[in-house]
């Protein structure tokens, strides 16, 4: 199994096992920022400056599913993680696989499907940091 932490903690104590296309979506390329433009009126096309160029917060949909040994297992583990992701603010979410530490901050949840001794849900996040390219290490 990959290796990805909330900070410094494994996914793992909050029962967090991550669902297909996660890796997907952690790779997937911010928009660029509209930046300064002059569309002459006596030239073809747009004139852009490239120089200044930023980028947009990417909005990640992270599937997720947050399970237990047992009903009262799972409920810990669901409390502690939404307790956690709900007040933690910004976070590192540091991903073995895609060599990568995202800095990011909880949004919301959607398609929540709840279990007996799991829950499945897609994790909605922002990476206000596209730009930065941190190792994992």
């Amino acid at each position: 199994m990959d290796a990805i932490y909330f900070n410094n903690t494994p996914a793992i104590n909050y029962g967090v096992v991550f669902l297909e296309d996660t890796y997907k979506e952690l790779r997937k390329p911010a928009k660029v920022k509209e930046g300064l433009t002059n569309n002459w009126p006596d030239q073809n096309g747009t004139e852009r400056d490239v120089a200044t160029r930023v980028l947009e917060t990417r909005t990640l949909t992270v599937p997720i599913m947050v399970e237990g040994t047992s009903e009262a297992d799972f409920n810990l583990k669901h409390q502690a993680f939404v307790d956690w992701i709900v007040t933690a603010g910004y976070f590192d979410l540091k991903v073995q696989r895609t060599n990568r530490i995202y800095r990011l901050i909880y949004s919301d949840v959607s398609d929540y499907k709840d279990y007996y001794d799991h829950c499945t849900f897609n994790l909605i996040l922002f990476d206000d940091y596209p730009h930065l390219k941190t190792p994992y290490a």
